[in-house]
């Protein structure tokens, strides 16, 4: 349902992408996920690298309109 919602204002794979891996997030959170547990399968399931802080990726970030 994440992908055909967010397919009406994401017009790239890789924000589609996105919608799911948040959606997902929110359920397993809901249903009593641990964070550990939330940060494995999105990296996982999405290919996410979520092992640095804000601070870490603020210096060298860009913006991509992808996602």
């Amino acid at each position: 349902m994440a992908a055909r919602t967010a397919e009406v204002t994401h017009n790239h794979p890789e924000g589609v992408k996105g919608a799911q891996a948040v959606a997902a997030a929110i359920f397993l959170a809901r249903n009593g996920e641990t964070k550990a547990a939330i940060k494995t399968y999105v990296e996982e399931k999405y290919g996410y690298d979520l092992s640095r802080s804000c601070d870490e990726i603020r210096p060298t970030y860009a913006f991509d309109e992808s996602c």
